[in-house]
């Protein structure tokens, strides 16, 4: 765990269910690559695939002209929006364009990597997540027969890759909320 204790790093991350994203974050000796595909699942009740699309935006670069971008899987909605939507209100943020949370704005002279994906986190996970899945956060995941045999509300993942450059860093970051 890095930062206050709410970053996971990506050697601790592990899922339970499966996740059919590609999601890559290569980290070389001058920066960061960032990948992801754009296909996006949708499950019928009984668990089953009912239809597959090819246009998700999956990858958002976090403050425009800024070296901070994340990758999306798993979960592709939350709170009735996709994962990019929320995104850009993100993005509104960070770059303090949204008046109700000015404190959100990072100084471009001193933003450290662990600061944004802490805040990633706390956007998402806080905000959102935990509101659409309370109560169901931390119960066992059913397998696909058990969805099948008896569909239930259950939390499904969701993940990031936060990665860039923090403003003073002399080299690229990556980490995975």
């Amino acid at each position: 765990l890095v930062g206050q204790d709410r970053v996971l790093t990506s050697h601790s991350l592990c899922f339970r269910f499966p996740i059919m994203t590609i999601a890559i974050a290569l980290q070389v000796g001058d920066g960061v690559v960032l990948g992801t595909d754009s296909a996006t699942t949708f499950v019928a009740a009984d668990g089953s695939v009912s239809n597959v699309f090819f246009n998700a935006e999956k990858m958002v670069n976090l403050v425009k002209g800024w070296p901070i971008g994340i990758v999306t899987y798993g979960l592709g909605n939350l709170s009735g929006r996709s994962i990019s939507s929320l995104a850009k209100d993100l993005r509104r943020r960070l770059s303090g364009e949204d008046s109700l949370h000015r404190d959100w704005a990072l100084d471009e002279t001193s933003y450290t990597l662990v600061d944004v994906a802490n805040r990633v986190r706390d956007f998402f996970y806080t905000e959102h997540y935990e509101v659409a899945f309370k109560g169901l956060i931390g119960q066992p995941v059913p397998s696909d027969e058990e969805r099948r045999k008896n569909p239930r509300p259950y939390a499904p993942g969701l993940g990031f890759l936060v990665a860039g450059f923090g403003a003073e860093a002399p080299h690229a970051e990556v980490y995975a909320v």
